[in-house]
C-alpha cells in the first residue's frame, strides 16, 4: 500500500492461480459494494467468507478515520457456476469512520503470515468485529459522541483468477 492508501497488487496473497477456467464473465463482472447497517454487513460478511490476507498489509489512516484491508476474496458467489474450478480476486476492504482498533491473537513479528478471514459482524453498539483462522480478531470502532456510522465499502481489484482448491470448513 502505498502513502495515499491506495492498494499495491503485491500486498495481496496469492493462492498460486493457475490460467482461468470456463465461467460467465456477466456474473463475474467486479463487485462493488457498500455497507451500512446489519444486512448490509450479513452479506459483506457473506461475501468475504475465506478471504485471506496478510495482516501486516492492513492500514489505519488515523487521521483519515480509515482503515484499508487488502485481500483475496474467495468467490462463493461462482461456486454453482463451476463443480470444478474455484476462483478468488484481488479486493480491497476500506472502512471509514474509524475512531480507534483492537486487535487480539495475531502472532508478533509474521510478517508474511496469511490469515483466513472467517466473518465479520456489526455490533450492537455500532462496531465491526472481524474473526480470522487461529482464533485472531480486530475490532473496529466509531465515534461514540457522534450518530455516523461505520461505512464499507468492497471493491473487487483484479481479474479472477482460478484458485487450487474451494475452502473446507469443520461442522
Amino acid at each position: 500500500m502505498n502513502k495515499t492508501g491506495d492498494v499495491n497488487r503485491k500486498d495481496i496473497p496469492e493462492d498460486s492461480p493457475k490460467q482461468q477456467g470456463a465461467i460467465d464473465k456477466q456474473a463475474s463482472k467486479p463487485l462493488r459494494l457498500l455497507a451500512q447497517n446489519s444486512e448490509d454487513f450479513r452479506i459483506l460478511s457473506g461475501l468475504l467468507q475465506d478471504s485471506v490476507l496478510v495482516p501486516a498489509n492492513v492500514r489505519w489512516q488515523k487521521k483519515a478515520n480509515r482503515f484499508t484491508m487488502p485481500l483475496s476474496r474467495f468467490c462463493w458467489e461462482l461456486v454453482e457456476q463451476s463443480s470444478s474450478s474455484f476462483f478468488r480476486i484481488a479486493s480491497c476492504l476500506v472502512v471509514e469512520g474509524v475512531e480507534r482498533a483492537q486487535q487480539r491473537g495475531f502472532k508478533k513479528g509474521a510478517q508474511a503470515e496469511v490469515v483466513n478471514l472467517l466473518a465479520c459482524e456489526l455490533l450492537a453498539t455500532g462496531d465491526l468485529r472481524f474473526t480470522f483462522s487461529a482464533e485472531a480478531e480486530l475490532c473496529l470502532f466509531g465515534a461514540r459522541e457522534e450518530a455516523t456510522p461505520l461505512l464499507a465499502r468492497l471493491t473487487d481489484i483484479g481479474e479472477v483468477q482460478e484458485a487450487q482448491s474451494i475452502p473446507q470448513h469443520r461442522l
